[in-house]
């Protein structure tokens, strides 16, 4: 009745151990939860589709190719907040034997505006940018996880709850974690912001 899937996929004991769990809410919001660890260094094409992601970092060592330049890596508890736009594709390497932890949380940038904000020129310069996107150009902030943040997005992964409890636990942890991202954007300066174009 709430419109909640789910599934878990294991990684391949030849590849390394761990999960991802995927569970989408209604038809906008796409939450991936990984707790993983490859063996060897692996780099997949991240294809854009047009979403705003929040990615909650808890642990690993991921690095996004987003430019000609100095890539983005995330090696450390980081909320990574970006606007993908469509045709825009990058790679993403993660580094052997580094244990992953994280979560993603994607949508529409309208369910975002319609759900969390009263209006766009109400949202954080932050946000805001990454709402209104930029056609070829990669968005993002990079903040700090606050310890709330840390905690809730343990919980995510660490869950042990399964079938609909579990889709009802990830959605009600994913709306709590939104809110608290949301609110640290709203402490960032505009000149904070910083996008990579080709």
């Amino acid at each position: 009745q709430r419109n909640l899937l789910g599934a878990r996929i294991l990684v391949r004991p030849e590849e390394g151990e761990g999960y991802w769990d995927l569970t989408k809410i209604g038809d906008e919001v796409y939450v991936i939860v990984g707790n993983f660890e490859y063996k060897a260094p692996r780099m997949e094409i991240v294809p854009g589709d047009g979403l705003i992601q929040f990615y909650f970092n808890l642990s690993g060592d991921l690095t996004l190719g987003v430019g000609h330049t100095k890539p983005l890596r995330c090696n450390r508890p980081t909320l990574l907040v970006y606007n993908q736009p469509r045709g825009f594709d990058f790679d993403e390497w993660t580094a052997a034997s580094a244990r992953e932890r994280i979560v993603a949380i994607a949508m529409r940038p309208q369910f975002l505006l319609d759900n969390f904000l009263v209006s766009r020129p109400n949202a954080p310069a932050q946000l805001r940018a990454l709402l209104d996107g930029a056609s070829g150009k990669f968005q993002y902030s990079v903040l700090p996880l606050t310890a709330e943040m840390f905690e809730l997005a343990s919980r995510l992964v660490d869950s042990r709850h399964t079938g609909t409890l579990g889709l009802v636990y990830t959605e009600a942890v994913t709306l709590e974690l939104l809110c608290l991202a949301i609110a640290s954007l709203s402490a960032v300066t505009p000149e904070a912001k910083e996008e990579y174009s080709e």
